[in-house]
């Protein structure tokens, strides 16, 4: 059995590693924390199509080249939701975390890294989010590499759907973690707990 899973706001409270990144930026990065601030903590934090999203991406991942910006092993673990925690000591071995961006691979890994997780599954694969490219058709090209039955974790609409379009033998679960019911009739989850019941 294979586990497929997201990593933001899936195995991941980004909102409150994104308040603990702020206060890093006040002092490697002052002049930009403003801005930071507005758009991953303001008024409009949860809307993922916002393109100012692209520009801090990819001032965070010059920052992260330049090392002006640093992630200790493990800094970020606090913010791995203790429900996923328990699921990878688990399932950890039988997992492989998708993660996708279209700009910012080097704070993407550093995220990962920092927060444990990398050491904790059997992959992570990162995909550029750039002519169409979906999880749903980079997990179609690799989905005989791993071992059947297949389940799939993540929190956002496009992703999910590309994941059932292109992947029909996965089971597919939708993480909503403010509760709310899942779009287009899925199965929704507000944590890893519910998996093993599920299953």
């Amino acid at each position: 059995m294979t586990f497929f899973l997201d990593f933001d706001r899936t195995l991941f409270d980004t909102f409150r590693s994104y308040q603990y990144l702020s206060q890093k930026l006040a002092t490697v990065a002052p002049d930009f924390k403003p801005f930071f601030d507005e758009v991953m903590l303001g008024p409009e934090k949860f809307n993922y199509n916002n393109p100012q999203r692209g520009d801090v991406s990819r001032h965070l991942e010059t920052l992260f080249l330049e090392k002006k910006l640093i992630l200790e092993k493990d800094e970020y673990a606090p913010f791995v939701y203790p429900d996923a925690q328990r699921f990878l000591k688990k399932y950890g071995a039988q997992s492989v975390v998708v993660t996708a961006n279209r700009s910012c691979p080097s704070y993407q890994k550093a995220k990962l890294h920092a927060s444990g997780v990398f050491d904790q599954v059997r992959e992570v694969r990162n995909i550029p989010l750039n002519a169409g490219n979906t999880k749903g058709a980079e997990i179609a090209r690799a989905l005989a590499e791993y071992p059947a039955p297949y389940v799939y974790v993540d929190d956002h609409d496009t992703q999910l759907d590309a994941v059932q379009r292109e992947c029909p033998t996965i089971v597919v679960y939708e993480m909503r973690r403010d509760g709310k019911p899942a779009s287009s009739g899925r199965t929704a989850i507000q944590s890893f707990d519910e998996v093993e019941v599920i299953l």
